[in-house]
């Protein structure tokens, strides 16, 4: 206890002594540019340099930061930024980091990194996510010092970290790969000080001690300062806007650089198609005038449709995906029954519709962790496009759940284009509009249908989740109500939709199903109820992997013929009249014939096998999408490979659209006959 005291009390004096320093008026701080080296940044503000006597001040101000503080307060990391950087950047910044510490003679324990937290060791194209920014909240300590020494860079223009002080409420984190020595005191509770000179840092950091107390650091080695702009929130964002958490951003930027090594290809075979076709505004012709609406199919026989359709089932191109959509919908065919004005009309009668004031409170709640959803011009154009549904169709007006669907569509085309779009989704073809009225008969009649669906493709399944008291169509209300856009990872939501938008309602089905059975398995082997809650919870919000997902979707075989579903069959890539592209058409044919998809580890029952022999004209969904989606480079092949561990390719649902409607009828009768005895009593 007495070396405890001591602790303390010289903590206090310290900190009584700095208060009296920082109260004295400066008497020393002339003016001089240091000089500039060749190759430094010129548009960095230039810092004074210290001089002696402002040299000895420094080293006294430094105490702030430099006592212990009483045993058991702790400190730790709220926020992180994430960039990609090269191993041999990784290996510098660490070697760097190894020989500033021993030069400091600093004791460090474990992991040694000016160049950050590496998490990732798993890589693509050789690089890595290391940490370019971080937030460390430290406890309330108004006298006493959070244990870091702080001192100038070689310039003078920032303020680093010299050392961390062993047994502070700091080294623990120090140790593993934080506060590193050279990394950058940039800001403290919001406040940007990376312009600020070393005594105002510390100055600032010290007015900040009356609360607790949120300290920004940034990585040099991994974000130059040069680059480093202040955000008043330190948030990690995924290509679409949408802020995620580490765990999802860190899955997302491994899968969004495996990407970027197959995108080329795919997006040429896009723009070549759309040049033949003559552009979008022909293609769109061409699907009105030969039967796609929104209540037909938008599959044919013909070549041009046959490849729209292998291209879409790879995926859509950001950019092209809203007019693709509009495509597949049949937008243009549904607009032409309404005048050119409709739409304004409706937005200038916006505040008269009954389902406003219901609305609005809507649009605060949708997508909070989306920057344009919280600026006035989102909150306009969201407002404009659902208040003109509601009095576009007043029979359904307005639900939960249509915000968000709206919102995902404002993101990518402007708002009337997204008007236009929701009316013709929210149709018995894709979303039927009886899902969103408010008894929500529809969406109740199929809740009951895919409790039905779970219990005919899933029985052991349906038994753990039903001993486990857990009523699976309550757990995917919601999946259905937002087509999964607030359940699966944004990139692989995206790709279902564009599945969605060319084949329909079933898709939801088979994706709702699909999910369930990739986490058949561990929900299965669960130990407690509680891990089976767990579980549940977290259904899908892991499957980042949208190129496998969708593989392993697409992998069934409902129909003799091979086709999907009720579904025309998918051409086969290695016929010479096919009109899939040159690149798909070129791949070995052995590869195709007899290696399994690579997709990745949750399902392992082998795909049936086919008769020897035996040439088929038409390959099966498995097969082409095998073709489809296997890598030509040998980088690309790794990462393929590496997927294999969670998904197989025996996911074959035995239902059909026939017995969906046919089930639909029923529970739909059950529901009805039920309301009426509860009336009647």
């Amino acid at each position: 206890m007495g070396l405890f005291r001591n602790v303390i009390e010289r903590s206090a004096e310290s900190a009584r002594q700095l208060r009296s320093r920082l109260a004295a008026p400066a008497t020393d701080t002339p003016a001089a540019t240091p000089s500039m080296t060749p190759g430094e940044d010129s548009l960095t503000p230039q810092h004074q340099e210290i001089k002696p006597s402002t040299t000895a001040t420094a080293a006294r101000l430094t105490q702030l930061v430099g006592e212990n503080p009483p045993p058991g307060s702790l400190a730790r990391v709220i926020r992180r930024k994430y960039q990609s950087v090269a191993r041999e950047r990784e290996r510098i910044a660490m070697v760097s980091a190894a020989s500033r510490d021993s030069s400091n003679g600093s004791a460090s324990g474990g992991v040694s990194g000016g160049g950050g937290a590496y998490l990732s060791s798993e890589t693509h194209n050789d690089l890595r996510d290391a940490i370019e920014q971080y937030e460390i909240e430290f406890p309330k300590l108004q006298d006493t010092a959070l244990g870091i020494e702080l001192e100038t860079d070689f310039y003078g223009r920032h303020t680093v970290i010299k050392s961390v002080k062993r047994g502070s409420v700091a080294f623990a984190l120090h140790a593993a790969g934080f506060m590193r020595p050279g990394h950058v005191v940039v800001g403290v509770n919001g406040q940007d000080l990376s312009q600020l000179s070393f005594e105002q840092v510390l100055c600032a950091i010290k007015e900040a001690a009356v609360t607790t107390r949120v300290v920004r650091f940034v990585n040099p080695s991994v974000l130059p300062m040069k680059l480093f702009k202040f955000e008043p929130s330190l948030v990690n964002r995924d290509q679409y806007g949408f802020a995620k958490d580490d765990r999802y951003i860190l899955s997302y930027r491994k899968q969004l650089r495996k990407q970027k090594s197959m995108s080329y290809p795919h997006e040429k075979k896009w723009t070549e198609f759309v040049q033949r076709s003559g552009g979008v505004d022909a293609l769109d012709e061409w699907m009105s005038t030969h039967g796609s609406d929104a209540s037909g199919d938008a599959t044919h026989d013909s070549a041009e449709a046959l490849e729209l359709r292998t291209l879409v089932l790879s995926g859509v191109p950001v950019v092209l995906r809203p007019r693709v959509w509009s495509v597949l919908a049949g937008v243009t065919k549904y607009k032409k029954r309404f005048g050119t004005q409709y739409f304004r009309q409706l937005v200038a009668e916006r505040d008269t519709s009954p389902s406003a004031a219901d609305i609005e409170k809507d649009i605060c709640r949708t997508y909070p962790e989306h920057p344009f959803f919280q600026t006035e011009k989102g909150k306009s154009e969201l407002k404009n496009v659902l208040c003109a549904y509601s009095l576009h169709n007043p029979s359904v007006g307005y639900c939960q759940s249509m915000n968000f669907i709206a919102g995902m569509l404002l993101l990518f085309m402007a708002e009337e284009d997204a008007f236009w779009l929701l009316s013709v989704m929210l149709h018995k073809r894709y979303l039927p509009a009886e899902n969103y009225t408010q008894s929500m008969l529809g969406m109740q009649t199929d809740q009951l249908v895919f409790k039905w669906l779970v219990a005919s493709e899933l029985p052991e399944l349906a038994a753990r989740l039903e001993h486990c008291g857990i009523q699976i169509q309550l757990v995917t209300l919601h999946w259905f109500l937002c087509a999964f856009v607030c359940t699966l990872p944004t990139e692989t939501a995206l790709r279902i939709w564009d599945w969605f938008f060319l084949d329909g309602e079933r898709v939801l089905f088979a994706v709702a199903i699909g999910i369930l059975k990739l986490a058949a398995q561990e929900v299965l082997s669960a130990a407690t109820h509680s891990d089976v809650h767990n579980i549940v919870r977290g259904l899908g919000t892991d499957l980042h992997d949208e190129d496998a997902f969708m593989r392993f979707l697409l992998s069934t075989r409902s129909n003799a013929d091979g086709s999907w579903g009720n579904s025309h069959p998918i051409p086969n890539p290695l016929n010479s009249n096919s009109p899939v592209s040159d690149g798909v058409r070129k791949m070995d044919a052995s590869r195709t014939a007899s290696a399994p998809a690579p997709v990745s580890p949750q399902f392992a029952s082998p795909e049936p096998s086919k008769p020897k022999g035996k040439a088929s004209t038409r390959l099966t969904p498995s097969a082409f999408l095998q073709q489809l989606f296997l890598p030509d480079s040998p980088q690309a092949d790794r990462s393929a490979s590496a997927a294999t561990a969670r998904f197989s390719p025996a996911f074959a649902p035995k239902f059909t659209m026939r017995e969906i409607e046919q089930k639909r009828a029923e529970f739909r009768a059950q529901i009805e006959l039920k309301s009426r005895a509860t009336l009647s009593e």
